[in-house]
């Protein structure tokens, strides 16, 4: 993905910003323009195209939002921000697992994360449970249509992992 890439060029893994911040000036670098242009001739498609609401959906997501609010901007959308928050125990263990983590630095990302997404959105965010999805999915759909303004019932797209993977595995 761009914000991959973006991580990447900056020598940055997702799980670790917490540790290792993006530089001070990482948004006014050149590569930084580059990757915010293909975010916005691409997003500006989909937004022209779609009938629905769409989202962008990575763990890294809440550590970018100073560019995806320059996005938002660009292309006058009010995002609405969702923190779908999964079980700590379950996600400490799958970090420790996937990204090679100790138990306390699995921890410590985890809570970065979640921060970060907090922080980042001034609290205006709106929290689900990851497991909710799989207990529980028509009262799940409805609190996202109640939350999107959806005038028709919300399309799933993409069926989300079921519990114990990881959504980056599909």
């Amino acid at each position: 993905t761009l914000s991959r890439a973006l991580l990447r060029h900056f020598d940055r893994r997702p799980e670790l910003l917490v540790h290792l911040p993006l530089p001070a000036d990482w948004l006014e670098q050149a590569f930084t323009h580059r990757i915010e242009s293909r975010l916005l001739a691409h997003l500006g498609q989909c937004q022209r195209e779609a009938q629905h609401p769409w989202t962008i959906a990575a763990r890294e997501a809440a550590h970018l939002l100073p560019l995806w609010r320059r996005v938002f901007d660009a292309l006058k959308c009010e995002p609405r921000f969702v923190l779908c928050l999964r079980d700590p125990r379950a996600a400490f263990v799958e970090m420790q697992i996937t990204e090679d983590l100790s138990a306390p630095a699995a921890e410590l990302a985890w809570i970065g994360h979640h921060l970060d997404a907090v922080l980042r959105t001034g609290g205006r965010l709106h929290v689900f449970r990851w497991e909710s999805w799989h207990r529980d999915r028509r009262s799940y759909l409805a609190r996202l249509e109640s939350l999107l303004g959806a005038d028709d019932e919300v399309q799933v797209v993409e069926q989300p992992p079921a519990p114990g993977l990881d959504e980056h595995e599909h």
